[in-house]
């Protein structure tokens, strides 16, 4: 779609399409926008992931991202390259979403919220503040604040090689608790709730509670 710019003067928005975007910006020219989109101050649109030797992980380094119709998008968010974004979604403060990233409308990635790569986020689904998500949820999903998502079991950091992830799976309508942590290639049955502050390391099924801490036991002189 083409973007036509309009700076109106002793204003520090750039209008277009029915929407606007702040003069601090960073907005990537492979980068599209549907109408009526807000970008706030000091956002980056469509960053490209770097390649480095330090990272056990090499990205792709695809050059599209697609920001939906009535997107509003926060101050010093960054959104990579290779995202789609639905119509209707809000991307809070200082909110990071990685790349490969599809997330559906009208859901809400709430301030200082980390969605990592390649994750697959339903319509309608909402993540409260600082929580961090990798994996695939269903439609009207519900993250509290400072959830956690794990996707990779190794923890040999003598000799660690990036094999693949295995994050867990939500089904629709799954309601997580603030500080709850899911582990690796667990799945999440529809209507599921997990309460504050679980550990969860088995499958949850569907419309199941589940509460509490798991860990218990301490292993002396443990060597990973």
């Amino acid at each position: 779609m083409l973007i036509e710019f309009r700076l109106e003067e002793e204003s520090d928005w750039w209008y277009f399409n029915g929407g606007k975007i702040h003069k601090t910006a960073i907005i990537a020219p492979w980068v599209r926008f549907e109408n009526n989109c807000i970008v706030h101050p000091y956002a980056i649109v469509g960053r490209v992931p770097d390649n480095h030797s330090a990272l056990a992980r090499q990205p792709n380094q695809i050059k599209v991202t697609t920001i939906g119709i009535n997107c509003v998008i926060g101050c010093h968010s960054v959104i990579y390259s290779d995202v789609v974004l639905g119509d209707r979604c809000f991307i809070g403060d200082h909110a990071l979403v990685r790349e490969g990233s599809r997330i559906g409308e009208e859901s809400m990635i709430g301030c200082h919220v980390s969605i990592s790569y390649d994750s697959k986020i339903g319509k309608r689904s909402r993540f409260q503040n600082a929580s961090v998500f990798h994996g695939e949820c269903g439609d009207d999903c519900f993250f509290g604040v400072g959830t956690i998502c794990s996707s990779d079991k190794r923890i040999d950091l003598n000799n660690y090689q990036h094999l693949g992830s295995h994050p867990p799976k939500f089904g629709n309508r799954v309601l997580v608790g603030s500080g709850a942590n899911i582990l690796p290639e667990i799945t999440i049955g529809d209507d599921a709730v997990i309460g504050a502050g679980s550990v969860v390391v088995k499958n949850v099924k569907p419309q199941s509670l589940v509460l509490g801490p798991i860990a218990k036991e301490t292993i002396p002189h443990y060597q990973v």
